[in-house]
């Protein structure tokens, strides 16, 4: 999942869009509520992978340690 800022400028290639979605989440922090399981959890991956640091939310620490340790290959901070 990329985040794309959309610029319909002619002046703007692909280059330059393609280079603004890999860099859009590097290094962000995303705060993600119920982000141990389910869809929270799979949103936390995905923006793990665009290189986003990841702030979860929810009531099970034991399930929270479950997700942080799938996120944490990723090389970001959860």
């Amino acid at each position: 999942m990329k985040v794309l800022r959309l610029l319909d400028k002619p002046l703007f290639g692909e280059a330059y869009r393609t280079f603004m979605a890999e860099q859009e989440m590097k290094n962000r922090v995303i705060f993600i509520t119920g982000g141990n399981s389910g869809i929270g959890l799979e949103t936390a991956l995905r923006f793990a992978e665009e290189g986003a640091h990841i702030a979860i939310f929810s009531r099970r620490e034991k399930q929270n340690m479950i997700a942080r340790n799938q996120i944490i290959p990723y090389g970001v901070e959860c």
